[in-house]
Formats: C-alpha cells, structure tokens, sequence
C-alpha cells in the first residue's frame, strides 16, 4: 500500500454512527470489537472470531466492516500474527469504536 494510500484510508470514517448503532448488525459489530479490546490483548482465539464474524457479515454495507475485513486479511495474509500485527488490529478495531465508546 502507497503512503497516498494509507493516508486516503486513514481519512475514511468508519466508526459506527449513532443510527449504525441502533441497528442490529451495528450492535453486534460494537459488542464484538469491545470484548475482543477489553483487555488490551488480541488472542488467537479472538482473532479468529472477528474473522469469522466478518465473514458471516460480509455483505453488509458499514464501512467499518469492509475496513475490518481488508485490515485482518492482511494480517493473516502469512497465517503468522505479530506483536506489532495484533497492536495494528487492536487500533483498527478501536477506530470502529465511536469516540465516546473507546
């Protein structure tokens, strides 16, 4: 990925927004990220959840679930997930979150 592509995707909004929120995939989606960032560690396990999760969720239209999906198959693109891999996940999964929640 080009720097002027990185920075075009930083730019993107892809925390949920309220009416997201209150919508059933939205609740999900929030629930999800909080309980896989509660401890401040990503575990396999967890990992492997949001990946299935995301899946299973494919299609939908939130932006922060097509942000989530391109993030995660990079990260398993080797099937090896760093230290600094999971930290980079931990950090997308935060900018899911609406500013409030995080």
């Amino acid at each position: 990925m080009s720097n002027d592509q990185k920075s075009a995707a930083r730019n993107v909004r892809v925390s949920l927004t309220k009416a997201q929120l209150q919508s059933e995939i939205g609740a999900e989606l929030i629930s999800l990220c909080q309980s896989v960032t509660d401890d401040g560690s990503l575990s396999d396990a967890e990992v492997d959840a949001l990946k299935t999760w995301l899946a299973e969720h494919r299609t939908s239209d939130l932006p922060a679930i097509a942000f989530l999906i391109s993030t995660v198959e990079r990260i398993l693109e080797d099937g090896v997930v760093t230290p600094t891999e999971r930290k980079e996940l931990h950090k997308a999964l935060e900018r899911v979150l609406p500013p409030e929640i995080r």
